[in-house]
């Protein structure tokens, strides 16, 4: 179990220094476009922004969405996603 945390932990850090470089060139305003992840703190944590199981491990991000006002714009949307 320690060895999961641990992983996770690193990779939360290590995905998350890297979103922050693609954050860094995408254009728009607000979070439109950009990728985030939970930004970890100084201490070694139980994540569930990464979550290591026997056989995938997955990470969950928040995407920005491209908006007019507070509706998604739909196409311009689906542009970000694929």
């Amino acid at each position: 179990k320690d060895k999961r945390i641990a992983t996770s932990d690193f990779l939360t850090r290590t995905v998350d220094t890297q979103l922050k470089h693609f954050n860094r060139t995408v254009k728009g305003s607000g979070k439109n476009g950009k990728i985030f992840i939970d930004h970890p703190g100084q201490e070694i944590l139980e994540r569930t922004s990464v979550v290591i199981n026997d056989k995938e491990i997955e990470i969950r991000i928040e995407v920005g969405l491209p908006a007019a006002g507070r509706k998604i714009l739909g196409k311009a949307a689906s542009h970000t996603i694929i």
